[in-house]
């Protein structure tokens, strides 16, 4: 047993679990708003936006998810 885990003791499991769960609901309401935008703007009436600009949609939708 290393000295530092010796003086910091056993961890919690809830020091651990924590921060993946909160992580976990926030990314997902991360997703859903990146969605939401998605379908907004798929949805529109008046779509004449350039072939650059719906290549930019797409791609920032791909990295977000």
């Amino acid at each position: 047993m290393s000295n530092s885990t010796a003086l910091l003791g056993p961890q919690s499991q809830v020091h651990v679990l924590g921060p993946g769960i909160a992580g976990l609901f926030i990314q997902g309401i991360e997703t859903g708003l990146v969605i939401s935008q998605l379908c907004r703007w798929y949805s529109s009436q008046e779509r004449n936006e350039s072939m650059a600009f719906v290549i930019l949609v797409l791609f920032v939708t791909a990295v977000g998810l």
